[in-house]
């Protein structure tokens, strides 16, 4: 068993072995004239420390999953107008004697480019 320092309130105990109450080793191990209260294993303290971290790191991937979700509707929103917009063209194109798949390759190539 280890004490804390400088007149801490906390005692730390290790046990090899399951108490079938939760705590009566170390109750027996301190002092029996001394009130113990509020025994913990090492897991409860460790999730207690760490709740709140999960907590916010769930909010961040919520909104980092939002930002992606709304990023993928705004590139089909664009991709979608510029195809939409060049519709008559593409009817131009297939009349002339284009192959559908060059028309596709062309819009995915304009697609894939960056413009500004």
């Amino acid at each position: 068993m280890r004490m804390s320092p400088r007149g801490s309130e906390s005692a730390t105990a290790r046990a090899f072995r399951r108490c079938g109450v939760q705590g009566q080793m170390t109750r027996g191990d301190i002092d029996r004239d001394q009130p113990v209260g509020n025994v913990v294993t090492l897991r409860e303290l460790i999730n207690d420390k760490l709740e709140a971290r999960r907590w916010n790191t769930l909010v961040i991937t919520l909104f980092g999953v939002l930002a992606i979700s709304l990023t993928k509707v705004g590139v089909f929103g664009l991709v979608s107008y510029s195809i939409t917009s060049r519709f008559a063209e593409t009817g131009v194109r297939m009349a002339v004697g284009a192959c559908p798949s060059s028309i596709l390759l062309m819009f995915l190539r304009e697609t894939l480019t960056f413009r500004s």
